[in-house]
């Protein structure tokens, strides 16, 4: 390793490969230039940090050998990173996410300082990730070289998993880790989610409430589920909190689901419950530590969580007066020997073990220390195991004695008094999963499609082409996250520019929740999507500017909610898919409605496709027609109309001057107050303009073009007190183009 001006920088020549076998700190004036495939190569416990740049060159090739995630770190201002420095090979085959977990794990914890973030995707590489790519720190990530589709860096996804998911401080466990992605940039770059193209429509994922019968559900409020399986068959959906597979849509109101991984292992009569040991759910929380759970028809309460929060303790069941083996199945221990080493048990033949087990001795066995002695074959004393793996389980009591410190060794093929000795396996029909939800009628259950972002931090993500994913394209979802207990997402203030949202299975971009608001989307394509290419249905809304969309299953842009404020200008829809929907606090402004907007709609617009001028949707029917200050205009009248008459396509009312109108609604006071007099309609007539002859006309009929009318053909009346007299003064007049009238 060649070292050139050693004065105050230290621009080192990494010409060989040099082995670290303790932690070392790279200072900030050190950076270090690899030539010809030379790499750092992890022994013993090396580890290196780099306070400053460290790398420099932009290599393209792997620099760190045989760290583990967190073993290097930049704590300094880095210009580029690259997944390759890791391993990264993108070639679309070799799986690239260990080199992925690697890189983001080092980034600093709490936040990227000054550019520490910064991660360069090479140009026309397709880096293929076999599991979702959490991002638990600040980072900008983007694609090298110009933005054209066919040179673009690409992420590949397999079907059925979720592509890039940006963390909140609690979202990845539900314990506030110090740390978040809040501000990611995500640039130029692509997701493909490998999932068939498909025109079937597919609900927006979305809050249903359903009664649950075992793994059975009925949709009892919300959206049809959708009678296609493949919209939602593999995907999963949420139920208080626990996370099942959907195996089959049976009908619009029917799923049937797969026994969840989430629900732990448990043995009946046990009071060890151990969460599923595959890596994959989050651990058990201490916030459920009191909670009531359900383990094949017996109630129990939580009595404690481990500190790791591998397993929980319940309070002990009631298992009556009577014997209640939860074991039955028996198998000679002389078949299938085993051997306890500390508390955990391995089978040393061929037989593997079932779902749950114990060991069980009939009264009076020899041969067994302390506290392994059984007293009654009616009530024996039940040492329950957990299992590990098929091989494998582990002592799911504490041992009473002390004495029994050092671990026992139990060869059942040589305990002494000729019994039969058993390994017995459960007794009852199914597994011995915890079923904490079954049975359970009213609960609210979402879907939990997979999406190409599944975001829960602010962000900015811009020029990215997502694909293919079974989910949305973009999931701002801010409502709890699906499996991960107490973690509430935080989206707002985000910005979606120039991206494409291409033939994925839910919608384009959707925002939900109460902290997915005030973001900017602008300038993205949503096409050919199953869902909307827009769905909206935050708490306040975002604001939407010249975005584009053709070809979805369910609407152009579908926003709804009861507040949602969102702003939409310059949009264009194409024809060829549903109308769009708005819901009442919605403003459109001008653009391109080609698929039409739904005449349900409550939205205010603004010069849109169907009818120029100022138009408000504001729909009250006949039954509210006394609320004060209403006004109801659809496409074939407008609330005010100005034209050239011999331009009737000009005119407000859409061309015809006779749907110029002005409807004010009876004025109501409720209670026993009287309706006062004077209340009107105008309907024919109006106020436009001829371009030689001005008219202002307020007429029971309508005004011929010139001939102007000022007329009250039922007269105007008029009454007022005179202090002179101490009297009311009444009186009508009455005008018409021939004459003019007054009575006293």
């Amino acid at each position: 390793m060649a070292v050139l001006n050693p004065a105050n920088v230290y621009n080192a020549i990494l010409d060989a490969s040099p082995t670290i076998a303790v932690s070392k700190t790279i200072p900030k004036n050190t950076y270090f230039e690899s030539l010809n495939g030379s790499k750092f190569i992890k022994s013993a416990t090396g580890a290196i940090t780099f306070q400053g740049v460290g790398i420099v060159g932009d290599p393209r090739h792997q620099i760190f050998s045989g760290f583990a995630n967190g073993e290097v770190t930049f704590t300094g201002a880095t210009p580029t990173r690259r997944p390759e420095w890791w391993g990264a090979k993108g070639d679309g085959v070799t799986d690239d996410l260990a080199a992925f977990v690697q890189m983001e794990a080092s980034i600093p914890a709490g936040g990227a300082t000054q550019n520490s973030g910064h991660i360069v995707l090479t140009s026309g590489h397709t880096y293929y990730l076999s599991d979702s790519f959490n991002i638990n720190n600040a980072v900008f990530i983007e694609g090298h070289g110009g933005d054209h589709w066919a040179n673009r860096a690409t992420l590949k996804f397999p079907v059925n998993k979720v592509g890039i998911i940006i963390h909140h401080s609690n979202t990845a466990t539900g314990v506030n880790v110090g740390n978040n992605a809040l501000w990611t940039k995500l640039h130029n770059f692509a997701l493909d989610g490998s999932a068939a193209a498909s025109s079937t429509s597919l609900p927006s994922a979305t809050t249903h409430t359903v009664t649950i019968n075992g793994l059975n559900v009925l949709r009892t409020a919300g959206p049809n589920f959708g009678v296609d399986g493949s919209n939602w068959s593999g995907n999963t959906i949420t139920v208080n909190g626990y996370v099942y597979q959907i195996l089959t849509v049976v009908d619009a109101n029917n799923i049937t689901l797969i026994k969840p991984r989430v629900l732990a292992r448990g043995n009946y009569g046990s009071t060890y419950v151990s969460k599923e040991d595959n890596g994959t759910y989050a651990q058990w929380r201490q916030e459920w530590v009191g909670q009531i759970i359900n383990i094949n028809g017996q109630a129990l309460t939580i009595a404690s969580v481990a500190a790791d929060g591998s397993y929980l303790i319940t309070t002990t069941p009631y298992l009556g007066p009577v014997d209640h083996r939860p074991f039955a199945t028996q198998f000679n221990a002389t078949a299938g020997g085993v051997d306890v080493a500390t508390d955990i048990i391995t089978a040393t033949s061929a037989s593997s073990f079932d779902t749950g087990w114990q060991v069980v001795f009939a009264a009076g066995t020899a041969g067994l220390p302390a506290p392994l002695v059984a007293t009654s074959d009616v009530s024996p004393t039940y040492y329950y195991y957990i299992r590990l793996t098929d091989t494998t389980f582990k002592l799911a009591t504490t041992y009473a004695n002390a004495t029994n410190a050092t671990p026992i060794a139990i060869d059942l093929t040589t305990v002494g008094d000729g019994a039969v000795k058993t390994l017995q396996s459960t007794a009852w029909t199914g597994t011995s999963e915890l079923q904490g939800i079954a049975n359970t009628a009213g609960v609210a259950a979402r879907p939990n499609i997979f999406h190409g972002i599944d975001q829960r931090a602010t962000a900015e993500i811009k020029g990215m082409k997502i694909w293919n994913f079974t989910g949305d394209g973009i999931n701002a979802d801010s409502s709890k996250v699906p499996g991960t207990a107490f973690a509430t997402p935080n989206n707002n203030v985000s910005r979606y520019a120039r991206n494409s949202f291409y033939y994925n299975h839910g919608n384009g971009i959707h925002q939900k929740g109460t902290n997915s608001n005030q973001s900017l989307i602008e300038n993205n394509d949503a096409s050919n999507n199953r869902g909307a290419g827009y769905y909206d249905n935050s708490f306040l809304g975002n604001n939407y500017l010249s975005n584009h969309t053709s070809f979805n299953s369910f609407a152009g842009s579908f926003f709804t909610g009861a507040v949602n404020y969102s702003t939409l200008l310059g949009e264009y829809h194409e024809s060829g898919q549903p109308s769009s929907y708005f819901s009442q606090g919605v403003t459109v402004i001008g653009g391109n409605y080609g698929s039409g907007i739904d005449p349900l709609s409550q939205h205010a617009s603004f010069n849109n496709s169907f009818g120029r001028g100022a138009l408000s949707s504001l729909y009250v029917p006949d039954t509210l027609s006394a609320k004060f200050g209403a006004f109801m205009a659809r496409g074939d009248h407008s609330i005010f109309g100005f034209g050239a008459a011999e331009e009737p396509s000009n005119l407000g009312s859409g061309g015809d001057v006779n749907n110029v109108k002005v409807f004010q609604y009876q004025v109501s006071y409720g209670g026993d107050v009287a309706v006062p007099v004077g209340w009107y309609n105008l309907f024919a007539g109006g106020a436009y303009v001829n371009q030689s002859k001005t008219v202002l006309a307020f007429s029971g009929e309508l005004a011929a073009d010139g001939n102007g009318k000022l007329a009250f053909p039922s007269g105007f009346r008029t009454a007022y007190t005179d202090p002179t007299i101490s009297r009311v003064i009444k009186g009508t007049i009455t005008i018409d183009p021939a004459s003019i009238a007054a009575t006293t």
